[in-house]
């Protein structure tokens, strides 16, 4: 509600969310283009929130001009590079979904280069045969797919490497976006992600390194505005730490943290400023996508955001998402990695004809 809010009222022309760039191409498209769907597997990651709000946005772009549709893109990258998982594959499944019906032949060579150990041929023949792409792909398609292809190859396959530039790799495309798809000085852009990103100071509790925030804060500084979402009780779904999936019930908030204070006023929903009567620690909630045995934190959430807002109860939430063990899960990948082998040979043969 919050972001149409922002996007029918407040000049908000573009939404970035905490997702791989490269995972989130089917997803813009989809928001932007009235005859594209989603299929299951693009739908299995998106419980029922995110899946109603891409819907309500796709009715927004619905009676626009192509200039005026307001565009979902994600501001992470494919943080593994393996044989079954990386970006170029993410981008692979993408091209190929569009192309199903189409079957342009650019599109498919374009596909059997995604799936090569070296991108850079993948990247030099979407340069080369742009305009013929350009059948299935728009132009700013292909320069996010040559961006995020270009980025994520010049990082490197380092497994820590990788992990540790997360958020640096996070700026860059975000700030690719803005320069791309926001058209005027006062168009503003939503961001949606972990408040141990957005915030401009630190990373803790978890690895440090430079947060998203501070490189943001640092380039646009009183215009990026960080805010935290606070929740008092309620339950969430997450994974364990034999990485089952499944409904968790929050910890209590202790009496000595935030979440407990705010919890004794009548609003079920609040927001308020960070103010300088805030300057000091205090415990808050911190949840990653991990059930852990700690959740609260000592921080100074006045150095971090520019506001709160906070929600007494979030018990309701409906998560329509299968829940899965992680046997199942593996299964799962197995067998969506097959049929993405089954289309590569699909494709393969399609070429020699």
């Amino acid at each position: 509600k919050l972001i149409m809010e922002n996007v029918k009222k407040q000049n908000c022309k573009l939404i970035i969310w905490e997702m791989p760039m490269e995972k989130s191409f089917v997803y813009n498209r989809y928001v932007l283009d009235d005859e594209f769907i989603l299929d299951s597997t693009e739908l299995g990651p998106l419980d029922k929130q995110r899946v109603s709000f891409m819907n309500e946005l796709k009715r927004y772009n619905s009676s626009k001009n192509k200039g005026d549709k307001i565009r979902l893109l994600g501001m992470d990258y494919n943080r593994v590079w393996n044989s079954t998982q990386n970006s170029a594959i993410d981008i692979f499944d993408f091209v190929t979904h569009l192309n199903r019906e189409l079957k342009i032949p650019e599109a498919d060579q374009l596909s059997i280069l995604l799936m090569e150990k070296e991108w850079s041929n993948a990247i030099e023949y979407l340069q080369k045969f742009k305009s013929n792409i350009q059948k299935l792909l728009t132009t700013d398609e292909i320069e996010c797919i040559i961006h995020s292809l270009s980025l994520s190859k010049n990082i490197g396959n380092d497994r820590v490497e990788r992990f540790i530039s997360r958020d640096s790799v996070m700026f860059i495309n975000t700030n690719f976006l803005f320069e791309h798809f926001l058209p005027l000085p006062e168009s503003k852009a939503i961001i949606y992600a972990h408040s141990v990103h957005i915030n401009p100071i630190s990373t803790y509790p978890v690895i440090h390194c430079e947060p998203f925030g501070k490189y943001m804060k640092n380039k646009y500084a009183d215009d990026y505005l960080p805010l935290l979402f606070l929740v008092g009780n309620g339950s969430m779904t997450i994974y364990d730490q034999e990485f089952n999936k499944g409904k968790r019930v929050l910890h209590l908030p202790p009496a000595e943290s935030i979440e407990s204070a705010l919890s004794q006023t009548e609003n079920d929903v609040l927001y308020f400023p960070m103010t300088s009567y805030f300057n000091n620690i205090v415990l808050s909630r911190f949840q990653g996508d991990r059930k852990s045995s700690q959740e609260f934190y000592p921080y100074n959430l006045y150095q971090r955001y520019k506001g709160v807002f906070f929600i007494k109860n979030s018990s309701e939430f409906d998560d329509d998402r299968e829940k899965i063990n992680a046997s199942d899960k593996a299964a799962k990948n197995l067998m969506v990695i097959q049929q993405r082998l089954g289309i590569l040979e699909d494709i393969k043969k399609r070429i020699k004809r």
